[in-house]
């Protein structure tokens, strides 16, 4: 059954959705309301069955040499002012489990870049920068996409409309769907330093994470520089934190040793948890940010995003009639709403605020060798993520 499908948001979730309809058959209309492709400085971390999908999308074998390949885990405790090892994981322990086992760190951009280039080359589908969705009105057989151009206004018809525009989804708003939560209190300090931090702390792997009592730090690594992830207490000021005397201060609580770092790049942002009180309305459909946002730590919601696309794409192509797609449809929005609240709203805010206890639950998972696959199959996603063996089937 060949869909007409329109999707707002050219970011990693609208584009996996793109590029998975569009070689399945479907007609497929991208709209993204910037003029260009964002270059900022987002998401990074692709776990092992997100690597296993970009393979399965055709664009791993382009973005693996641009980004790091992360093979182990690490978590340091600091409470004497000098790190030491309290656990280690190494992610071959999946190797029965995924076709990568390993982490990949990524920039963003590059990846939209890949998946748009990708969907642009296919003759069903199409990417239009500079065009809006402001509106949206359902026709009893399809739905129709109001849209704000530099040239004007214009109003197309589809047959679905998927919303992956975001944390301020305008497609979410227009259908009348709630974005439910809060935002956490603590805001985010990421700084890009070019220092080599293994010498800093010997033994320091691609992914470490520093404890000290309740507060901890994230060091992730990529191709050509290091990110070092703080969240802020609620009295310290943006100002404050973007002052290169915090980081220092901030540093030495986890490494009483730890020198002036040069920085590339620093920046704060501010972290929530929401979820959208439905992944479907009639002919609108939410994925990605738009669908449910959370907290940063673990580098889950883009993979989380990316798997709501082609979970939702699988349904698209696997429906024999319209009947069968309405009842699939229906089964992946409750699906996909309660992954993210049971599972991935829970799993991030337990690394986040469990602080030394969590960090003792991950001590004594190290030692069992089942234990440790259990744990790496919850933090990669693995246990919660969909086979990427085959590609959907093609539309009839």
């Amino acid at each position: 059954m060949k869909q007409r499908i329109a999707v707002a948001g050219a970011g990693p979730a609208g584009l996996v959705a793109a590029l998975a309809l569009a070689r399945a058959g479907h007609a497929v209309h991208v709209f993204e309301r910037r003029d260009c492709a964002s270059t900022a400085s987002r998401a990074t971390t692709f776990h092992p069955p997100a690597v296993d999908l970009l393979d399965t999308l055709g664009v791993l074998d382009a973005l693996a040499p641009q980004g790091r390949a992360v093979e182990e885990l690490k978590y340091f405790r600091c409470y004497t002012g000098r790190p030491e090892l309290a656990a280690h994981f190494r992610l071959e322990l999946l190797k029965d489990q995924v076709a990568h086992p390993w982490r990949l760190h990524l920039e963003q951009y590059l990846l939209t870049d890949a998946l748009r280039h990708a969907v642009a080359a296919l003759p069903s589908a199409r990417v239009e920068f500079g065009a809006a969705v402001v509106d949206l009105a359902e026709t009893g057989t399809g739905i129709d996409v109001c849209l704000e151009r530099e040239s004007g206004p214009g109003r197309e018809s589809f047959d679905w409309l998927i919303g992956a525009d975001g944390v301020r989804s305008t497609v979410r708003g227009r259908a009348g769907l709630r974005f439910e939560g809060e935002d956490y209190a603590k805001r985010v300090l990421r700084v890009m330093t070019p220092a080599d931090l293994p010498t800093l702390i010997p033994g320091l792997a691609g992914v470490s994470y520093l404890y000290y009592e309740d507060d901890s730090a994230s060091l992730l690594q990529m191709r050509d520089h290091w990110r070092i992830v703080l969240r802020l207490p609620e009295t310290v000021t943006d100002e404050e934190a973007l002052d290169p005397a915090y980081l220092h201060k901030a540093l030495r609580r986890f490494v009483r040793t730890a020198p002036d770092l040069p920085a590339q790049a620093r920046d704060t942002y501010s972290a929530s948890r929401r979820i959208a009180s439905a992944f479907r309305r009639g002919r609108v459909l939410l994925i990605g940010d738009a669908a449910h946002v959370t907290n940063t730590r673990g580098g889950m919601n883009m993979n989380a995003g990316m798997f709501d696309a082609w979970t939702l794409a699988q349904e698209f192509s696997g429906a024999a009639d319209a009947a069968a797609l309405e009842v699939a449809l229906d089964t992946w929005a409750d699906r996909r709403r309660a992954i993210a609240v049971d599972e991935l709203v829970t799993r991030t805010e337990r690394s986040v605020g469990g602080g030394a206890t969590y960090l003792a639950a991950i001590e004594a998972s190290a030692r069992f060798p089942d234990r440790a696959r259990r744990f790496l199959r919850e933090v990669t996603m693995l246990d919660i993520a969909p086979d990427f063996a085959a590609p959907p089937a093609a539309a009839s």
